[in-house]
């Protein structure tokens, strides 16, 4: 079976909850003629489920990522031998099996996921990616987690346990999983000595006799920042493929990871380079190397638009990642540069500064009040009286009035609720450990338990 590892599954639309019906009227489709067109079959979509065009998009990915559909020529698609197994067969279990055989081999996490839930009992949603992530040294994230579970649902291999939040497996489930060889390591676990990303990146971009290795921890990286990756690498294939879906402003890159010996890449495969760029509709194109050797590779690099990353810069960019995380309109800024570079473009590095700015004058202010309260109990504090106060000992820095009145904003939001304002004074009513953890909430339990769950 083809080994390549996928890190997001698009969500198909639900038929009564059950993703074999909808699968089986997808290939039902394609079964009336020969070959369908993509734009065919899109439009299909787009009209069946009342989806947009992205989406319809994205359950043709699937399609194909769960081995359904296969591409022909001319831009065409027709069933697979698998999707012809799937389509032949009437027996639920037989088909949820030949989906899961893909998910299980090239879903990254999934087996491990299943294996666990194996291994346990009735298990509360937010035990489950410390468990898996420590057990069998993953880097999973929430959503990842999210739409893995809605997957094996959908599957019939995972059971929500009433309205609460603990998932076992059926009995189905535990069929399936008796088949599995337990996971020993992850696919991204270069070495037990490589406990830092930046570390193992760089180790990575030296390990030639396992290319895949650096693919898959560039592929990690990038998930890390906030992307839908692909790591393909197939022979003939891109290595990473990266995608931000944002809407009107969505793009896409394809990534070309180059392991040396000695750290430097001095030949640039242009044509292919494009070439698959331009077979994965992709916006740009970047190729990431521990250091680039002489001036040829950078020149061509800059006149055929390709972006040359050393892994420097990608450490300073996790560097910012982990103090600073910025959105993925900001790092379009960074993966839309051509040619070599050492460092970030001013827009961006002021978009950092500015966060950096925020975030500083955010834990100084909740000091500033906390600290004011305890020793002043009988004043009511104004926004004026904070900016003074902060204006006075952080002169150095120059925060105005509006600057602080944006942050006193963000702590009065219902969401975080830090704060009371009456009559514009102000009332710190939080602990800044009680903060953190709202903060954290929000994020864990209100954003991320929904967002994959929506479909």
């Amino acid at each position: 079976m083809s080994k390549k590892i996928f890190r997001t599954l698009p969500l198909l639309p639900k038929n009564d909850a059950n993703y074999l019906k909808t699968i089986e009227l997808m290939l039902n489709f394609l079964n009336d003629e020969i070959y369908r067109t993509r734009q065919e079959f899109n439009e299909w979509i787009v009209d069946t489920f009342s989806c947009s065009k992205t989406s319809a998009k994205g359950y043709i990915q699937t399609l194909s990522r769960i081995g359904m559909v296969e591409r022909k020529k001319h831009n065409r698609l027709g069933i697979s031998g698998r999707g012809n197994k799937f389509f032949t067969t009437k027996n639920t279990e037989e088909r949820a099996l030949l989906v899961l055989e893909i998910l299980v081999e090239n879903y990254y996490g999934f087996s491990e996921l299943l294996t666990y839930l194996y291994q346990s009992e009735n298990v509360k949603f937010k035990e489950i990616l410390p468990a898996i992530v420590s057990e069998y040294d993953l880097n999973m994230t929430l959503d990842l987690l999210s739409q893995q579970i809605y997957w094996a649902s959908a599957l019939g291999c995972v059971q929500q346990l009433g309205h609460r939040r603990e998932y076992s497996l059926t009995s189905f489930g535990r069929t399936v999983v008796a088949q599995i060889e337990v996971p020993v390591a992850s696919p991204m676990r270069a070495d037990s000595n490589q406990k830092n990303l930046k570390q193992r990146v760089r180790w990575a971009a030296r390990q030639t006799e396992n290319p895949s290795q650096f693919e898959q921890l560039i592929a990690d990286v990038f998930d890390y920042f906030g992307y839908d990756v692909i790591h393909d690498g197939g022979r003939g294939e891109t290595d990473v493929i990266v995608a931000a879906f944002l809407g009107s402003n969505s793009y896409s890159f394809i990534i070309d990871t180059k392991a040396r010996k000695d750290g430097k890449l001095y030949e640039l495969e242009v044509m292919t380079i494009k070439t698959h760029q331009r077979n994965k509709n992709a916006d740009f194109a970047i190729v990431i190397s521990e250091e680039f050797g002489g001036n040829k590779i950078k020149t061509h690099a800059q006149e055929h638009s390709i972006l040359l990353m050393p892994t420097s810069v990608l450490s300073e960019w996790i560097d910012i990642h982990e103090r600073t995380p910025l959105n993925l309109i900001a790092y379009k800024d960074i993966v839309e540069q051509v040619g070599y570079v050492t460092t970030f473009p001013s827009k961006f590095l002021k978009q950092v500064s500015l966060k950096d700015r925020y975030i500083t004058l955010l834990r100084r202010l909740i000091k500033f009040l906390s600290h004011a309260q305890r020793i002043n109990t009988g004043i009511q504090w104004t926004p004026e009286q904070i900016h003074s106060n902060l204006a006075m000992e952080y002169h150095n820095e120059m925060y105005n009035l509006n600057e602080v009145n944006e942050v006193l904003d963000f702590l009065a939001n219902p969401l975080v609720h830090a704060i009371i304002k009456e009559k514009n004074q102000i009332t710190l009513c939080l602990h800044e450990a009680t903060l953190e953890q709202i903060i954290s909430t929000i994020f864990v339990s209100g954003i991320s338990n929904h967002t994959r769950f929506s479909h």
